[in-house]
């Protein structure tokens, strides 16, 4: 058994099974870069909104952070005997179409974490790039303004000439921080692409399967049982992470804020592609199937049913 057409998710591609075209971007060792139309229009609302500098560099960084979490995935995979077909970025994250998956439970642990790994290691390559950019206020300041920002605290702004400083005070405890001058756009582009991998680092380690959380909790549950009952676990704890995410989804379309639509794609992508995959190893692990096609949609079949052809 062979999962040829298996794609490894950061967080999913098209639920929907709607097929668009996708533009090569370019080949990073031997793997082809595909560039869907969604996340294309994702990149314009990015570089368009705010500064027009800004939004260009955070546009280009953010492209960057998710080719590399899905090269961290593929050669990872490669190392175990696992090659890639291609990577497809869309505006649900990149996708990794590996020809096969490692059947050791500690093999599928390395190249399921090794996404997240390199989402926060982007995270922590752009927090020292802060740093550098800091005038004044250093690692400290960053940290804590990024932290404010995250929190809500009230953070004002003011110049000094031509340096741009940043004052806040939450918990009693005042920070401060002074970017220097004339790098105001990489400062804020550096800052967004700090966040955005941080917190696509420690999305993905939700125990959404088929998610990297998700193959993670099942790399170790296989451990503990056979790798039917993990996969059944993983997507029973799968299930519940994607209505803990369809109720948030539902709740920010409600209160009109953003994104929340794009959360129940996610929710609708979890719950429906995990069951296929657990029916992809249950007629592996009932003997005499020799090939199974499971195919998440956009990326074959139609969405519909399961597969799966003796030889």
């Amino acid at each position: 058994m062979r999962a040829s057409d298996f794609k490894f998710f950061t967080d999913g591609g098209n639920p929907f099974g709607l097929h668009f075209a996708q533009i090569r971007l370019c080949t990073l060792f031997g793997i082809p870069v595909y560039l869907r139309p969604s996340l294309i229009f994702l990149l314009l609302i990015f570089a368009t909104g705010g500064g027009f500098v800004t939004g260009i560099i955070y546009a280009a960084l953010l492209l960057a952070s998710i080719v590399a979490h899905e090269l961290a995935h593929a050669l990872v995979a490669r190392k175990f005997g696992c090659p890639t077909r291609d990577i497809s970025l869309s505006l649900l994250g990149g996708c990794a179409s590996l020809g096969d998956l490692p059947r050791k439970p500690s093999q599928e642990f390395l190249v399921a974490v090794a996404g997240p790994a390199m989402s926060f290691l982007c995270g922590g390559a752009a927090f020292l790039l802060l740093c550098a950019a800091a005038k004044s206020g250093g690692a400290e300041g960053v940290a804590r303004y990024i932290f404010d920002a995250f929190t809500g605290a009230d953070i004002w702004v003011g110049e000094h000439r031509g340096v741009r400083m940043f004052y806040s005070e939450q918990f009693g405890v005042p920070a401060y921080l002074a970017v220097r001058d004339g790098a105001m756009a990489i400062f804020e582009a550096l800052l967004y692409a700090c966040c955005s991998n941080l917190m696509l680092g420690a999305f993905n380690l939700l125990p959404g399967f088929p998610m990297d959380g998700g193959r993670v909790f099942r790399s170790i549950a296989a451990k503990f049982t056979t790798r039917v009952r993990a996969t059944w676990y993983a997507m029973m704890v799968g299930r519940g992470t994607a209505i803990m995410l369809g109720i948030i989804g539902a709740y920010r379309i409600l209160a009109g804020t953003t994104w929340g639509f794009v959360t129940c794609l996610i929710a609708f992508m979890i719950w429906q592609v995990g069951y296929r995959e657990y029916l992809m190893v249950l007629a592996e692990e009932q003997g005499g199937w020799s090939h199974a096609h499971v195919s998440p949609p956009p990326y074959g079949g139609d969405g519909g049913d399961v597969h799966v052809h003796r030889q």
